[in-house]
């Protein structure tokens, strides 16, 4: 249960079970009809239902799943509420005036090819183990310093940010994973656009802390790689060993049979389901019956 929880989380881009019912705030019921967990994250805000087992559920999460993290859908949700009210009245990429919603041409069109070039690049970040925003590298800028960017109010979290952003999350080149560079600038442009004043950054403490979790599991997995590894090879030498066995025993029952043979003995054999297998060897000087 938990292994496909773990799964839907990551096809959602979230990192608890929480946070997926708050990400189905963006999405219609049509796109959350494909499992069991998304449908009901969906019925859950849709029907502004609050349950204490959720995050009981999140607690148990921990044992299979990281969590903590500042999700990929987390950081951007504020940019896919504002495309969202766009389409509640009916609005469009290609038929609306940007300029209607305070935004110029260059940051329109961000909203859509951003987020499919973040959908298309995340599955090559995770191979190199960038799992959330939080593993992924940025630059502080102390508050006395010029904003590097101010975001439009319609992309802000709240009336209470002034949209100056004094942090950037950089989108590394991925050595060896096929990370195009169109993808990641795209990227890149897209994150200049998220409300990072008003979101929970985590300390170099932080992720280090998460980073020795991530760590420690993955020991913990080989290790039991490893137990189950010097398992089978124990069994396959008991194997081996009770064919040595059994080989041996062939042979020497064989030079058995051939010398009772050269001392003119008659050599039967015979067993029933149930007993024990007996040989009965008779000659002109003695009879003798024996277990084997």
């Amino acid at each position: 249960m938990l292994a496909g929880l773990n799964r839907i989380l990551d096809e959602w881009l979230c990192d608890s079970f929480v946070e997926l019912i708050e990400e189905m705030e963006v999405w219609k019921w049509d796109d959350a009809t494909g499992d069991f967990w998304s449908r009901l994250a969906k019925a859950l805000q849709q029907s502004n239902i609050s349950v204490k087992w959720a995050e009981q559920m999140d607690i148990r999460l921990e044992s299979v799943h990281t969590t903590g993290k500042l999700s990929w859908a987390t950081a951007t949700r504020s940019i896919r509420e504002c495309k969202m009210r766009i389409a509640r009245i009916r609005g469009s990429h290609a038929d609306t005036d940007s300029e209607v919603w305070g935004l110029d041409q260059t940051t329109w069109e961000l909203m859509w090819a951003g987020e499919a070039a973040m959908r298309n690049s995340i599955p090559v970040l995770r191979q190199a183990r960038y799992e959330s925003i939080s593993d992924l590298p940025g630059i502080q800028k102390i508050y006395r310093e010029k904003a590097l960017v101010v975001i439009p109010p319609a992309m802000r979290m709240s009336a209470a940010s002034n949209g100056e952003q004094r942090v950037q999350v950089l989108i590394l080149v991925v050595q060896g994973l096929s990370l195009a560079q169109k993808l990641r600038q795209l990227m890149q442009e897209y994150f200049e656009l998220v409300d990072w004043q008003r979101l929970k950054l985590p300390s170099a403490e932080r992720r280090q802390r998460d980073s020795l979790k991530s760590f420690e599991r993955s020991v913990e997995l080989w290790k039991d790689w490893i137990r189950l590894k010097n398992e089978l090879a124990t069994l396959d030498e008991r194997a081996a060993s009770s064919g040595i066995v059994t080989s041996q025993a062939q042979e020497t029952e064989s030079r058995s049979n051939e010398q009772r043979r050269k001392q003119g003995g008659i050599w039967t054999k015979s067993a029933s389901r149930g007993q024990h297998v007996g040989f009965l060897v008779m000659s002109t000087d003695t009879v003798s019956f024996g277990k084997f």
